[in-house]
C-alpha cells in the first residue's frame, strides 16, 4: 500500500508523462504551438548555428 507522499509523487510522474505524450503527439501532427512566447516565425536549429555559439 502506498502512503500519501508516494501517491502524490506517482500522480505527478503520471501527469508529466501524459503531458509529454500530448506534446509529442501534437508535434507529430504538426499542431504544436508556441505557448511560451509571443514571437512568431520559424527557427531551425542546425549544426552550423550550433557551431557559432
Amino acid at each position: 500500500m502506498l502512503n500519501d507522499e508516494e501517491l502524490k509523487s506517482t500522480f505527478k510522474i503520471l501527469t508529466d508523462y501524459v503531458y509529454a505524450l500530448d506534446v509529442l503527439d501534437r508535434y507529430d501532427h504538426q499542431q504544436l504551438e508556441n505557448t511560451v512566447s509571443d514571437v512568431k516565425g520559424s527557427f531551425k536549429i542546425d549544426y552550423d548555428s550550433e557551431l557559432r555559439r
